[in-house]
């Protein structure tokens, strides 16, 4: 199989992961600033940013998400092209896939692809 992306080093960067008990008794502010310190977003109430610290991991998803959301959206199309082919390649263009971004220090940005 050919490889998807131009390089392997591209990676998300590591989060450590928080357990329930060690989060629920610090305040929201202490919370705010665990976050911060992974350069996670720190909006939303207490339960949010504990499941935030719990599971990096979607934490991160998310984030992919939101970028690829705000990305505009269309693609170009020669004239006279077929419409199954636009179709298939509109399908391909709205496909969120968390793998195409990756994200280090506190950033998403898109993979640069082979």
């Amino acid at each position: 199989l050919a490889q998807k992306y131009a390089s392997n080093d591209e990676c998300d960067d590591e989060v450590e992961a928080y357990s329930r008990s060690d989060l629920q008794s610090l305040k929201v502010k202490e919370l705010k600033e665990l976050l911060k310190s992974q350069k996670f977003p720190v909006s939303g109430n207490k339960d949010k940013l504990i499941r935030r610290l719990m599971y990096p991991r979607e934490a991160i998803v998310e984030m992919k998400r939101s970028f690829y959301d705000r990305l505009p959206k269309g693609v170009r199309v020669a004239n006279n092209t077929p419409q199954s082919t636009v179709n298939r390649m509109m399908q391909e263009h709205w496909r969120f896939d968390p793998n195409d971004y990756v994200w280090t220090n506190g950033k998403i940005k898109r993979r640069a692809r082979a």
